[in-house]
């Protein structure tokens, strides 16, 4: 199962070798697995770079982000947290200036690589914290 989920995680390009280990951990808890697998379902839902998929995207980043907030255990883990706001901000306003008619193609593929890049990063940390707090035993699904 974990072998599984890592190899279609990695795949996906949500992942890097430091939270292959936490997802081997994550496995050992089907409520906390089912959670990861929602989240990175709702991630891998909104396949094109439109706007309005970005902006969803944006949405379920968020609250991996307030995840990250509420379990932040040092001033670096709340640093990381307060330029994740900050940026998903800068690209939510981006997004929402280029729904409107007239917005270049590659102003969307520059914002669908920093999505892309934001995406990666939280979700790895989001992974590697749940692996962290179902350790000392302060996790439970959500």
């Amino acid at each position: 199962m974990a072998s599984k989920l890592s190899t279609v995680l990695k795949a996906a390009g949500v992942i890097g070798p430091i939270a292959l280990k936490a997802v081997q951990t994550i496995t050992k808890d089907p409520e906390i697995l089912k959670t990861v697998k929602e989240q990175a379902a709702k991630l891998a839902k909104p396949k094109g770079g439109t706007p309005t998929d970005l902006l969803e995207t944006i949405t379920v980043l968020r609250t991996q982000v307030s995840y990250l907030e509420s379990s932040a255990d040092d001033a670096e883990e709340v640093r990381r947290v307060q330029a994740w706001t900050k940026r998903l901000d800068n690209c939510e306003r981006a997004a929402q200036i280029l729904a409107a008619p007239g917005s270049s193609k590659a102003d969307r593929a520059a914002l669908r690589k920093k999505v892309g890049e934001l995406r990666s990063e939280i979700f790895e940390a989001f992974l590697v914290e749940k692996a962290e707090d179902l350790d000392k035993g302060e996790v439970t699904g959500s």
